[in-house]
């Protein structure tokens, strides 16, 4: 490898002293020559115009030309496999050429060679500096007698050499010379002078010398010197250009104190009778001045005091919230004869728009510590602004232009006002948006009894609004502040309030039944959904999360609707393609993924779960679904991704093709994920209904199981799908086969079910009931009892009810259901006025086998449904519970049809009755048990147990059928505890059968105690 020239050395140094200077103001201002160093040593991630730097080009350039092959070789080499071992924590290409690289012979010997001539560089470089550090000296020597003799020529420049001001560092004992000049016993020339010397040393220098705090004194009271004032602020405006945010700290609260002391202790302001203020007046163009400065920093600190600790933010907001808190009141030298000046009204003509404020504002970081400070200690800097004193001169002075592009040096008493009111209207218009922020209101104002809340407030800006419809509110020029956006920020605020108090409906029945009834449900869902896209914590006001609103939101068939509309299935659909299919990182790795041991992969559990919460209501499905027939495309492009349910069935679930299945990149995960999903939504018998009847699924899947000539997961998880599809019973009375194979000889011992009918294996057999005389004389007994006495023992032997046989429980519900609709007191709903010949032929003894009176049966349910979309499970409960009887299945329900429990047990008679698509069942439990109570327990419970429920709800009220759900969740309390943890919750409550020995098991009086409670 060849060395450095002399020509790449001079030329390399060269560019390195063009660095230098191009960092000055950041090493200048270094309270050490380590800090510098580090300030240097991590200047790539800090300047953003690092790589264009000319040195910093050279150096990569000169790397290329020298590792270059070297690089392309290990890169060759890796790719190919050429046998290199690649270590474990290193994945990826780049980190093991990298390693590699380092290790090589020429990288060794290129890092000696540019070692070695960068320290011939640097020491050029400080012997250079030397030199001019010494031809600065002799020439102040020479210039200090006409400084002296001339003090108002600014004569300190620092381009005579680059390094001079980064690396010049002044002695502790001439700082305390310059502090003893300064002291305002001494001559003007002589201070003077001592600002001069000051004005050419690290501002760093300044702030660490001990003796610091007498020279803040005296830069304070130089301030006020109009002769000196200028001088002082030209080292403050270097100080905040060039130093951290812990120097410029102590020089802005110098800067402040002085500020806050001339308002104190002087008069500012002028006499009533010049009816305005001159700008050029001495005392007002220095105070200008000195907040000019102040008003810059104030916008500038913003974007860097977020890399410092808080502390040193916080003094800043208070120190400026000080200034401005004060008012005319607070001072000692104000006359009746003069109008005083407050800092709002200097700020004002500054910044009327208050930017400063509005960054302050911008930044959580900040805007806590603003709106704390606020609240606890400068309230009054909001109280008493003077903006609820002056608030009608805007009337006065619509339309009027008191600032143009053009320079001005008066201002009348009403322009000033005017420009206290607009910057007022800003802050005040900030702080409304911020919930924190309208929690300072009310407020109490001086010279007004009552305090000033928010609505006071806003109804005073509407009335100036409503009187002054025609004038125009904009400002010349670049000063634009008006009511109007300030009231439009207070609706943005007050309509994000009002959603987020409407959500909190959301999140219980019947508060979503008021949203739809109002049709406030879009708004809110909408408003919800941009929350979670901008991944937005739950507001306050609501006390659920997201997953639980939009589950119960999505239970019905108009909270699906706004679901759908506010783009929440796009963006998971979306979301689950992205992790399910292109996984989840888009980088090139030496291993290749590993493929996931689980049916449903950690990274997509997810979004299992939330299709499984969307899709759980039959509502969702048949909105989502309903009369949608699958694309079935005879080719699918690999970079089309879906973006709505019918989507997912289609490539997912429905595989019916081999388009589809060369479409998935990952067929077995994906496919298995579609099956998982499918499996919890035919949960719901409505939802199987469906989609059986519109994609035929069985027959799918069956001729799925004959094409497929090999036991594998995919097979397995079919055969469990199309067993729970395709046999009805509880837990007694069907087997559903398991979902994994087994270790051993024989992995998987059940049948496979590929045809009808299905294997006998997993229907198991049910014994069945006969009329017993025991059964004979236990109604007859009943019968016997007066209709109280007869509750009453019910409601007692209630724990033992599962050893009375069907055709007895049918007896007793039809006996409780004549009696009761014989009372009009009992009769909520007026009788069913079917037009037509309700004639039942053969009385008790009709078999649903007679073609009329199956045509009379379907008229008379289809008029008591009333366009229910779903199955009515009830009424075939009905049906099977009274053997098969059509008539006498008819006249109970028909009877049944005028109580208040039929509203509860019987969804379909209370959606022809109520006109809506909203259950009153679910008011009383949550979305995970509406699949039981809709299809009356089928699938979950034995049919006995079945019957017994619907006895127990029928005769002693609906209440039974809420302390039912709560004794089935209390028998699981231990299952629902631990799925809640692995976040599961939802599916383990759609799949799991329930034994109503189980229920059984519990305290005796259960049901007395929780009939005690909720009474």
């Amino acid at each position: 490898m060849s060395q450095f020239s002399a020509e790449d050395e001079a030329e390399l140094q060269c560019l390195l002293r063009q660095l230098l200077k191009s960092v000055k103001e950041r090493i200048s201002g270094a309270p050490s020559v380590e800090c510098a160093e580090e300030i240097l040593l991590h200047l790539e991630e800090t300047d953003k115009n690092f790589h264009n730097y000319e040195f910093v080009k050279y150096l990569r350039q000169y790397v290329e030309s020298t590792l270059g092959a070297v690089i392309e070789e290990e890169t060759d080499n890796c790719t190919k496999g050429d046998g290199h071992v690649i270590g474990s924590g290193q994945d990826t290409l780049v980190h093991a050429v990298t390693r590699r690289t380092r290790e090589s012979a020429q990288y060794k010997q290129m890092m000696q060679t540019l070692k070695q001539t960068m320290m011939v560089i640097v020491e050029s470089l400080i012997n250079k500096f030397e030199e001019d550090q010494l031809k600065k000296e002799e020439m102040h020597r020479k210039s200090q007698h006409e400084q002296s003799s001339s003090h108002y020529t600014d004569n300190c420049s620092d381009s005579d050499s680059s390094f001079n001001q980064s690396y010049a560092f002044i002695k502790q004992e001439q700082l305390q010379v310059i502090s003893e000049k300064l002291d305002p016993s001494r001559p003007i020339e002589v201070r003077w002078e001592a600002l001069q010397s000051l004005c050419c040393a690290p501002p760093s220098d300044v702030l660490s010398c001990e003796s610091w705090t007498g020279l803040r004194r005296n830069l304070s009271a130089a301030l006020a010197d109009p002769d000196l004032s200028d001088k002082v602020l030209r080292f403050f405006a270097k100080t905040f250009s060039s130093s951290p945010l812990n120097v410029t700290r102590e020089i802005y609260t110098s800067l402040v104190e002085s500020l806050e002391s001339d308002f104190m202790y002087h008069k500012i302001g002028f006499s009533t009778e010049s009816a305005g203020v001159d700008v050029n007046r001495p005392d007002i163009a220095r105070l200008l001045k000195q907040m000019r400065l102040m008003n810059d920093f104030q916008k500038e600190v913003t974007t860097f005091w977020i890399r410092h600790p808080e502390k040193y933010m916080e003094e800043i907001i208070e120190s400026t919230l000080t200034l401005l808190s004060l008012h005319p009141e607070h001072g000692i030298g104000n006359h009746g004869s003069e109008k005083s000046l407050d800092p709002v009204h200097f700020v004002s003509l500054l910044d009327i728009k208050a930017t400063w404020f509005t960054k302050w504002m911008h930044g959580y970081y900040s805007r806590t510590v603003v709106l704390r400070l606020l609240e606890r200690k400068y309230k009054s800097v909001v109280s008493s602004r003077r903006f609820h004193k002056h608030i009608l001169l805007i009337a006065e002075l619509t339309g009027k232009c008191f600032y143009n592009s053009s320079q001005r040096s008066f201002y009348s008493a009403k322009e000033l006002e005017y420009a206290f009111f607009v910057h007022s209207l800003c802050v005040l218009g900030r702080l409304l948006m911020y919930t924190n922020g309208r929690k300072l209101f009310p407020i109490k104002v001086r010279k007004r009894r009552d305090p000033v809340s928010l609505t006071d407030l806003v109804v005073i800006l509407i009335n100036i609004m409503y009187q002054h419809p025609n004038t125009s509110y904009a400002i010349h020029s670049t000063h634009t502040a008006l009511p109007l956006p300030f009231l439009l920020n207070c609706r943005v605020a007050w309509e994000e309030v009002l959603l987020d108090n409407l959500l909190n409906f959301a999140a219980t029945p019947k508060g979503l039944l008021l949203l739809q009834q109002t049709g406030a449900i879009h708004e809110c869902v909408t408003y919800m959904f941009s929350r979670f896209t901008k991944k937005l914590q739950v507001s306050r006001c609501e006390k659920f999360g997201y997953g639980v609103m939009v589950t119960q939101v999505a239970a019905t068939a108009p909270g699906i609707v706004a679901l759908h509309s506010s783009g929440k299935f796009v963006a998971i659909v979306v979301e689950l393609w992205s992790t399910l299919e292109c996984g989840r990182e888009d980088i090139r790795v030496v291993h290749p993924k590993s493929t996931p041991m689980d049916p449903i992969d950690r990274s997509c559990l997810k979004s299992f779960v939330t299709l499984v919460n969307l899709l759980s209501s039959p509502h969702a499905v048949w909105e989502l679904l309903g009369h949608q027939a699958l694309p079935n495309k005879i080719e699918y492009n690999l970079r089309e991704m879906p973006t709505s349910i019918i989507d997912v069935m289609d490539r997912l679930i429905v595989i019916s093709s081999d388009a589809k299945i060369h479409s998935l990149f990952n067929y077995e995960q994906s496919h298995t994920f579609g099956l998982r999903l499918l499996s919890v939504m035919c949960c719901s018998l409505d939802s199987l209904l469906l989609l059986e009847s519109q994609y035929k699924l069985s027959d799918i899947l069956l001729q799925s199981q004959k094409d497929n000539y090999i036991i594998d997961g995919l097979t397995v998880e079919r055969n469990h799908l199309l067993v729970r599809m395709s046999v009805t019973g509880g837990p007694s009375e069907r087997t559903l086969p398991p979902r994994a194979l087994d270790k051993g000889s024989d992995p998987y011992p059940w049948p496979m079910f590929s045809s009808y009918p299905v294997p006998n294996c997993y229907v198991l057999d049910v014994t069945k009931a006969s009329r017993s005389k025991q059964g004979k004389k236990l109604v007859y007994f009943f019968s016997m009892l007066p209709f109280l006495h007869f509750i009453f023992f019910f409601f007692s032997f209630f724990k033992y009810l599962f050893i009375l046989t069907l055709w007895v429980l049918a007896d007793l519900v039809e006996r409780a259901v004549l009696h009761l609709s014989s009372s009009p007191a009992n009769c909520f709903f007026s009788p069913a006025e079917y037009k037509g010949q309700c004639q039942f032929k053969g009385g008790n003894n009709c078999v649903p086998g007679v073609r009329s009176d199956r045509s009379l049966t379907r008229a008379l349910l289809g008029y008591l449904r009333g366009g229910y979309p779903g199955h009515d499970w009830f009424a075939s409960t009905v049906f099977l519970l009274m053997g098969g009887d059509v008539g006498r299945s008819l006249s109970l329900l028909l009877r049944f049809s005028r109580l208040l429990p039929s509203a509860f047990l019987w969804p379909p008679r209370v959606y022809s009755s109520v006109s809506t698509q909203y259950s009153p069942q679910a008011a009383l439990t949550a979305p995970q048990q509406l699949c039981w109570l809709d299809q009356c327990f089928w699938n979950y419970l034995d049919w006995p147990e079945i019957c017994q429920y619907l006895a127990t709800c029928i005769i002693l009220g609906p209440d039974y059928q809420v302390y039912m759900c709560i004794a089935v969740l209390k028998h699981l309390q231990q299952d629902i505890l631990q799925h809640t943890q692995t976040q599961d919750l939802q599916v383990f409550l759609k799949v799991r059968s329930l034994f109503m020995r189980g229920v059984q098991r519990l305290p005796q009086n259960y049901f007395k105690a929780l009939f005690s409670f909720y009474h």
